[in-house]
């Protein structure tokens, strides 16, 4: 049986796609018997202007992903779903991440991605939540939709050597995190109207720490008008190897997104140790469990409550690290991979006399 994943176009606020790909792939490595294999195709680069990208996208890749399939063929990315008019779907599976996009797009797009995911031979979904999204969108076979959590890696639990903030150019400072690119639904303007709170607390002597990509024009202007600006430190999208330092370096993990279809960031802030605020929307919770503090997104001042009972409570805070690093050794790449892989290994004798 030979596995083709069919990787995502390297977007920088998509690397969490390239995460996913790469720590599934590493993690079922080990677990093939003689005669398996997992390769990856890399679509071929994106170029601008916008009518080149859709070229690339939408008949390059197509085009060249007919002639790579292999026995089994994973859609890493479920914005990839339109490939199935190019695969045979009843040697395709596809991972739904989120359903974000295709709740709040229209079109000749998202129709066409949506269709695609529903010919697949089988679906994963990364979390109860995003399932029942899917299905409720969708209304595919439901005995064909898996929920197979993502995992999150040792090097998060560990402590790593040398000062995190000399390694990150990074002053010393009261630091709240956020994680993330600056879509509507990660809800910027509640982050900002959050810590505006907070700094208006008599001797709140705090920063906002964040990483991804810059803000918009109306987000700064946000920013500016609640005072706010100073207190601001961007450092850009982040590599991979410095994301264990990032949550060495902060007093807690500020995530009050609208709608999560898994949570990247609050896992691997759990596995290291630093406490979460975050929403009680989408997957959130499910990831969470008991090990963080959620509150509702819309209401900027009861995450701001949130986080002024954190930062004056050490025992909570101890708690939360207990209990976070704990729950975050639930998510392993190795049971991911393992679930992933009886997937492929059930479709590969599907098709067998085919």
């Amino acid at each position: 049986m030979n596995v083709v994943l069919f990787e995502a176009f390297p977007d920088p606020y998509r690397q969490s796609m390239a995460r996913y790909s790469s720590c599934l792939k590493a993690a079922l490595t080990p677990l093939l018997k003689p005669g398996e294999s997992v390769s990856s195709y890399f679509p071929p680069a994106r170029v601008a202007p916008k009518a080149a990208r859709y070229w690339s996208h939408y008949v390059i890749y197509p085009w060249r992903a007919r002639r790579q399939a292999g026995e089994v063929n994973h859609i890493i990315d479920h914005a990839y779903g339109y490939l199935a008019g190019a695969i045979d779907p009843r040697r395709m599976v596809v991972t739904v991440h989120d359903m974000i996009a295709l709740k709040t797009r229209h079109g000749f797009i998202r129709r066409h991605n949506l269709s695609g995911i529903c010919r697949a031979a089988q679906v994963i979904c990364v979390s109860e939540a995003t399932r029942r999204e899917f299905l409720r969108l969708s209304g595919y076979p439901p005995e064909q939709a898996h929920v197979i959590h993502e995992g999150v890696g040792e090097e998060f639990f560990v402590e790593p050597e040398g000062d995190p903030f000399k390694q990150l150019g990074l002053p010393r400072a009261r630091y709240l995190l956020h994680i993330g690119h600056v879509f509507p639904y990660k809800n910027i303007p509640g982050l900002l109207r959050i810590f505006s709170q907070l700094v208006d607390d008599k001797g709140a002597d705090l920063f906002l720490l964040r990483v991804g990509g810059p803000f918009t024009r109306e987000q700064r202007r946000l920013a500016q008008q609640l005072g706010i600006e100073n207190r601001i430190r961007h450092l850009g999208y982040a590599q991979s190897q410095q994301l264990p330092l990032l949550y060495r370096c902060a007093e807690l993990l500020l995530f009050p997104s609208l709608d999560e279809g898994f949570g990247f960031p609050v896992l691997e802030a759990m596995a290291s140790g630093l406490p979460v605020v975050a929403s009680q929307r989408g997957a959130l919770p499910e990831v969470a469990g008991q090990a963080a503090l959620l509150a509702d997104p819309s209401h900027p001042t009861a995450l701001a409550d949130r986080v002024r009972e954190l930062l004056k409570d050490s025992t909570l805070r101890a708690q939360l690290k207990e209990a976070g690093q704990e729950r975050a050794r639930q998510f392993t790449w190795d049971s991911t991979a393992r679930k992933t892989l009886g997937i492929y290994r059930r479709i590969r004798e599907e098709n067998a006399n085919r």
